[in-house]
């Protein structure tokens, strides 16, 4: 995995995975640029079911510094924090990269919504928003939690 400047395409990161190169697929890197969220995808050719693992890298290392279940759906800006969907459609973890901890747990009313996670450039909420539920959890003050529920259609 590289990360390049646009407007002159200098690798300015590289991260380098232990396991095959096609099994990896990076997803966000924070601001910050000191670590990688990315993802690798199985699927159970019995079931059909598609197996998520969510992997956290520094530039450099070939092993994640976190590795879980679940799709990534976001990562602060200053790395701290990463929005990980457990199953698929499942609920959101909002989980401490350095700790592993499980910070909040935010649960979809609607079993089979996906989230989206959006976080704020200054590091003091993460918003989740699935179907036509959006939470927003306070990332300075013991996780806590408002949600707010729209009405209508939502397209994403």
């Amino acid at each position: 995995m590289k990360a390049f400047l646009v407007d002159t395409m200098e690798c300015v990161k590289s991260w380098q995975s232990s396991a095959s190169p096609r099994q990896y697929f990076t997803h966000h890197i924070c601001r910050q640029g000191h670590r990688a969220l990315a993802y690798s995808r199985e699927v159970n050719w019995d079931t059909g079911a598609r197996m998520y693992r969510t992997q956290v890298f520094v530039p450099e290392t070939k092993e994640p510094i976190l590795d879980m279940a679940g799709n990534p759906i976001g990562i602060s800006p200053d790395g701290r924090y990463c929005a990980v969907q457990q199953a698929e459609r499942g609920p959101v973890l909002l989980v401490d990269i350095d700790s592993g901890a499980e910070c909040a747990v935010i649960t979809p009313e609607n079993k089979d919504a996906f989230a989206i996670a959006v976080f704020s450039p200054d590091n003091r909420f993460v918003a989740v928003s699935m179907h036509l539920q959006t939470t927003f959890v306070s990332l300075e003050s013991g996780f806590s939690q408002r949600r707010m529920q729209a009405q209508g259609n939502v397209n994403y």
